[in-house]
């Protein structure tokens, strides 16, 4: 298949407006999460701006002193975003637990509608409060990242959009949950395709195959294992595992086979060259990034959105390119913008990298 990705250099509220408009099918992207102190008399401001239309431009930093995370990215953004997107198409932007709220309220005040809330669960972080004598601390230890789901509104029912545009409603057959076979009826991914577009009622909605066997519904919960843990993996999913210490998948036991399972990539400062290989991949030094999501992760998230399996992309954050190497694996185009020359280069060369490792 042939497709072609594009990336920008530029600020995205900038950047955004040279896109024509409704020329792309979702976007998946890791905004800044605004981690920085947030006094009320700053909230109030924010709102006040937001509801006049203005961007909000708090002096201060953010996550390790990043200038660029010192607040949430407003409709200013979020507005520029809906309007490249094809009626009904999804928006996925990981988050804060802390600043969730601020970010919901950005996109719904650029006329997105709030669907869901997926969680994404973590077995290793550390507490980033300030500590006191080992007793203390300002924070508990984050192992969730919020994953907002939105949808730009298409004015019509789901299956006329989904016929129309191609989105519409979410891809929950390639996303299905893998692992042992679980024979679904009703509530099947297959069943719940067959009612709209596919069926004829009652009667295709209890049709049974070998795709429908190959797992359960997807929540919207998932699950990343310890980088360290060992796993056998079943298109990026993993499916067995013999789990490390503190991995979340070890303590709900049982219960963890009702979520879709990722491999960790080891956090920046973990020295191990095989771990760190898809992190790296392609570059001659440690990648900037400092939060890089994992590949196997992107490519779910992607197909969720992505119902028919072709569409463009859109990633207005790019950093250092997950989105993008998820994409390329899916023969998805994604056009990638990211206001740091560095971090397009980065993704620029970790493709390059990865593309060998395939």
């Amino acid at each position: 298949m042939s497709f072609d990705h594009l990336l920008y250099t530029g600020r995205a509220e900038q950047i955004l407006h040279q896109i024509v408009p409704g020329s792309v099918l979702a976007c998946v992207t890791d905004p800044p999460y605004g981690l920085t102190q947030y006094r009320l008399d700053q909230v109030r401001a924010c709102l006040q701006a937001w509801l006049a239309g203005k961007p909000y431009c708090p002096t201060g930093k953010g996550f390790m002193g990043r200038r660029w995370d010192n607040w949430i990215p407003g409709p200013e953004v979020w507005a520029p975003v809906s309007t490249t997107l094809t009626p009904g198409g999804y928006t996925l932007a990981f988050s804060s637990t802390r600043t969730v709220d601020l970010l919901a309220l950005a996109l719904r005040l650029s006329g997105f509608t709030i669907l869901d809330q997926l969680v994404w669960l973590r077995g290793r972080s550390w507490p980033k409060g300030k500590h006191l004598d080992g007793r203390y601390c300002t924070t508990l230890k984050g192992l969730v990242e919020p994953i907002v789901l939105a949808q730009k509104p298409s004015g019509q029912q789901a299956v006329a959009t989904l016929q129309q545009y191609q989105t519409g409603m979410l891809n929950v057959l390639d996303t299905v949950i893998r692992g042992e076979a679980v024979k679904t009826h009703s509530n099947s991914a297959e069943a719940v395709l067959s009612k709209g577009i596919y069926g004829s009622g009652k009667s295709g909605a209890t049709r049974q195959n070998s795709r429908q066997e190959q797992g359960r519904f997807p929540a919207n919960v998932v699950i990343s294992h310890n980088w360290d843990c060992a796993t056998v993996q079943d298109g990026g999913q993993v499916v067995e595992s013999r789990c490390t210490a503190g991995c979340p998948a070890l303590y709900l036991g049982e219960a963890a086979s009702f979520f879709a399972q990722f491999q960790e990539e080891p956090a920046a400062f973990y020295a191990d060259p095989v771990g760190n290989q898809e992190r790296n991949c392609g570059l001659a030094d440690r990648n900037p990034g400092l939060a890089v999501k994992p590949v196997a992760l992107m490519k779910w998230l992607l197909q969720l959105v992505v119902p028919l399996g072709t569409g463009v992309v859109l990633d207005p954050f790019l950093g250092s390119g997950s989105t993008l190497l998820a994409g390329d694996d899916l023969g998805i185009p994604i056009w990638g913008i990211d206001a740091d020359p560095v971090m397009v280069a980065t993704a620029q060369q970790r493709l390059t990298g990865w593309r060998e490792l395939r």
